[in-house]
């Protein structure tokens, strides 16, 4: 499996925004209710991330064909660098493998102060999500 090159921007461009506003750190769940993962139907194994509500990230390339001679293999169970991985919650975790097909669903996911602080990202003004 692996993440198309524009996936990665979104997914570092989203954490590194929620970190410069909110100094915290940006939780799978929250970051589920911003974008779900879906395949890419052209490259097996492939996926992207597209918005719910329109575009959070804005400012990436329409096409970045180069990519694939730059990528990387990383494995492994993350830690979050204050616990074991069997001792992160549930909510916290990233999975460590997906199935074909694999999807997950927008929201209930996130707390009512990390929804209303996604709503307050998203008057941002471009210049402030662009991936740059």
């Amino acid at each position: 499996m692996q993440l198309d090159a524009n996936a990665y921007r979104i997914l570092i461009s989203c954490f590194v925004l929620w970190a410069k506003y909110y100094c915290a750190e940006l939780l799978f769940r929250v970051f589920q209710n911003l974008y779900r993962m879906k395949k890419t139907p052209s490259l097996t194994g492939s996926y992207y991330f597209q918005g719910y509500q329109g575009t959070f990230i804005v400012g990436c390339p329409d096409s970045d064909k180069n990519y694939k001679y730059l990528l990387f293999h990383a494995a492994g169970r993350w830690l979050s660098g204050r616990l074991d991985y069997a001792q992160v919650p549930s909510g916290e975790r990233v999975p460590l493998t997906f199935r074909r097909g694999y999807v997950w669903t927008q929201g209930p996911h996130a707390e009512t102060i990390n929804l209303e602080r996604i709503e307050k990202l998203q008057e941002k003004a471009d210049p402030e999500r662009n991936q740059n």
